[in-house]
């Protein structure tokens, strides 16, 4: 299962496969040149009770205009569990961009 999205305006996407019961995503970002500052990656699971839990959160420096990887995620989740991604950056004049992915993650 190979999955990117991408969010057009603030350049940020994700790839995604799974193979056996590990998921792997990449989370790629590419801002406007004016956009430089310290980036966050959380990922977090939902359980089918609603409760959150923080599987991976890494901060990252983002240099304006540079497009890589930002980080690299393997995870596995519990059944019934699904996973959000939530990428925000504050750039050097408070301005925060944010960015949301929520792949159909769900295994039975």
């Amino acid at each position: 299962m190979h999955s990117a999205h991408r969010s057009a305006e603030n350049k940020i996407w994700v790839s995604h496969y799974k193979e056996y019961e590990h998921h792997h995503a990449t989370v790629f970002a590419e801002f406007e040149k004016d956009i430089s500052g310290l980036m966050t990656v959380e990922l977090l699971s939902k359980t089918n009770n609603g409760i959150y839990r923080t599987l991976h959160k890494t901060p990252v420096l983002y240099r304006a205009g540079s497009r890589h990887s930002l980080t690299q995620l393997l995870f596995n989740l519990a059944p019934g569990e699904c996973a959000q991604l939530h990428i925000s950056v504050e750039d050097n004049v408070g301005r925060l961009v944010e960015h949301h992915w929520s792949p159909d993650l769900q295994i039975a």
